[in-house]
């Protein structure tokens, strides 16, 4: 800065330069500040642009996490839930204000996995890798779905580990499909291949003609063949008709139907075999009626008395009754035979349980007949189920409604 006097020579007085050197600082302070202030402006400017990029971004993964039909879970270092997406809510039931919070363990996770799962947890939060795993979760109802997970783990600006985000499909379906798939192949390995193997045996024999001079022989080879023919037909019908009822696609057409038509109907199909072995039916008179799909419940009736009459004595007697209860009709089925062991009342309506693993062969069930019996009663809204006395007989139970549904 530079102060002139144009008209003559001029003697600057000591406090004229002062006076300008003071002028001049606060010249230089001001143009100093301008300058931060533009710097100032130009940061302030790139901030906000970063936050506007991380908000947008921010923006999209919510909006990612909120749509995606995946199940999304947040934890803390505690296993406590922090964040969870609407799918998994859709699919466990809960609402949002009863999941975040929540230990993760103690609330969603099967009480037999908890020590494995928590002890994986830790073990991600010391940096020891634990990308993908598979399990049970509860949902509200109580019901098990199982997820297969994709683990990362969350960290702050610093670096410091502060949770995990777990993203998991829900496989229950698939593995039931494949649970399914490995009881075929079992049914294939060992159900299928039995009466093939003794059929082919027969043919086989009877190929040679070894047998053509003996008529009583040739007679026993084509028995066991035809026996174990109806057996594998038998299989293969009681295969495909619980396949069709557990993917639903048999459809149930439900009527108002009498209690003792079923009864009667079911009673006539297997009274050929009773009378074999002398075994007589006490059928109590009803007049209920009950809204259900008549032939799967005639089904459902024969496969009862069927084993009632396969496991009775000769000349014992078979109790068939119906009683009313608030809104539904409980149906019994009562024999007198060995009876059923209490660990056994349950897993007997499982796909090929039986009570004794030679009844297949002695008594020519296959093991699929209270699992289809299962089924249909649950496609009807009902339960199914099994008392017994060893040595004094057994009771199945079932219940069907009584009024027509909404």
């Amino acid at each position: 800065m530079i102060a002139h006097a144009c008209s003559s020579y001029r003697q600057w007085q000591t406090i004229e330069a002062d006076l300008l050197h003071r002028v001049t600082d606060q010249l230089a302070i001001a143009i100093q500040q301008s300058e931060l202030y533009r710097k100032l402006q130009i940061e302030l400017h790139e901030r906000k642009q970063t936050e506007a990029t991380l908000r947008e971004a921010e923006r999209r993964w919510r909006f990612l996490l909120d749509n995606v039909q995946l199940v999304v879970v947040g934890l803390d270092l505690a296993g406590a839930v922090n964040y969870v997406n609407p799918f998994f809510l859709k699919l466990t039931g809960y609402t949002e204000s009863e999941a975040l919070g929540k230990n993760w363990f103690e609330t969603f996770v099967l009480p037999s996995e908890r020590q494995h799962l928590h002890t994986i947890f830790s073990e991600m939060l010391t940096s020891k890798p634990h990308p993908y795993y598979q399990n049970f979760i509860l949902t509200k109802s109580g019901e098990h779905r199982f997820i297969a997970w994709n683990n990362t783990l969350l960290r702050d600006s610093a670096g410091h580990i502060i949770g995990t985000v777990s993203i998991g499909e829900d496989i229950t379906e698939r593995q039931k499909i494949e649970q399914m798939k490995n009881e075929f192949i079992s049914i294939v390995s060992h159900e299928l291949r039995t009466p093939l193997t003794a059929i082919r045996a027969s043919l086989g024999l009877l190929q040679t003609g070894i047998y053509e001079k003996k008529p009583d022989k040739l007679k026993r080879m084509i028995e066991i063949a035809a026996i174990d023919s109806e057996r594998l037909v038998r299989l293969v019908n009681d295969i495909l008709d619980l396949e069709r009822l557990d993917s639903a696609r048999a459809v149930l057409e439900k009527t108002t139907c009498k209690a003792s038509d079923l009864i009667r109907q079911a009673v006539e199909a297997v009274q050929a075999i009773a009378d074999r072995q002398q075994i007589a039916f006490d059928i109590h008179p009803t007049d209920i009626e009950v809204w259900a799909a008549s032939d799967a419940i005639v089904q459902t009736l024969i496969n009862l008395l069927s084993n009632a009459v396969k496991f009775s004595p000769v000349g014992s007697t078979i109790t068939v009754s119906v009683e009313p209860q608030i809104d539904r009709a409980l149906f019994q089925v009562r024999d007198r035979g060995r009876g059923i062991p209490a660990d056994k009342l349950e897993a007997i309506f499982g796909r090929f349980q039986q009570v004794d693993a030679s009844d297949s062969r002695d008594k020519g069930g296959t093991g699929l007949g209270l699992a289809i019996c299962r089924s249909i009663i649950e496609r009807h809204g009902g339960r199914i189920w099994a008392e017994s006395s060893l040595g004094a007989g057994s009771t199945f139970f079932f219940t069907l409604s009584l009024q027509q549904e909404a």
